[in-house]
């Protein structure tokens, strides 16, 4: 229960500050916020091997990502604790700050091909 009480918290108040960042536009600003709300998102439409390809995930944490329900994924960078332990947490975070806007590109391509968007 309190998972659920935990994840409904992040959601408000990611959903507060989601307003004012887009997602589209790298680097994500105002940062923080938005690189917090911005790779989730991207985490969210992202395919495992997508993960491991273009961002270079390490492959545990990419199949730990895709394992988490859609329904369920964080909607923010830090929500992941929760699913990560804290090594894969860090592991994760530091992956996403090496990318490039041209890789949060290639994720958001290769999602729209699926269906999926940056909501």
């Amino acid at each position: 229960m309190r998972f659920y009480i935990f994840l409904f918290v992040i959601a408000l108040a990611s959903s507060s500050f989601a307003a004012d960042c887009d997602c589209t536009i790298f680097p994500f600003k105002p940062d923080p916020p938005c690189f917090d709300v911005c790779t989730a998102k991207h985490l969210a439409i992202a395919a495992a091997e997508d993960l491991t390809t273009i961002a270079r995930i390490d492959q545990n944490i990419a199949k730990a990502i895709a394992r988490i329900p859609e329904d369920q994924r964080p909607p923010s960078l830090e929500g992941y604790r929760l699913f990560l332990t804290e090594k894969k947490f860090q592991d994760l975070k530091k992956a996403l700050l090496q990318l490039s806007g041209k890789d949060f590109e290639q994720i958001r391509q290769k999602a729209a091909k699926r269906g999926k968007g940056i909501y």
